[in-house]
């Protein structure tokens, strides 16, 4: 998948050999599924480049379990749902 990516970009075509490596690894299908999202990223970063555009900075998640959690984590929600009572009345949202 490197290499066909790299001969694509690189050389606007690909090789026989890569191609038919492409196509018995991923089946004909999947080597256009391929070739599609290498175009759409290529036409993406052309345009980002080109109006000199940045990525939005999106902040990393913290790793460690000892250090204070985010505003919001999925797993706080998972265990408040968890906890509460379940009556009659109890309607999950």
């Amino acid at each position: 998948m490197v290499d066909f990516t790299r001969e694509l970009l690189q050389n606007r075509k690909v090789s026989r050999p890569t191609f038919d490596a492409a196509t018995a690894r991923f089946g004909q299908r999947g080597t256009m599924t391929l070739t599609n999202l290498i175009a759409c990223y290529a036409v993406l970063a052309y345009n980002m480049n080109t109006y000199e555009l940045e990525t939005r900075r999106i902040p990393r998640r913290r790793r460690c379990h000892d250090q204070q959690r985010s505003a919001y984590d999925p797993a706080d929600r998972w265990m408040e749902r968890r906890a509460r009572p379940r009556g009659r009345d109890h309607r999950w949202r």
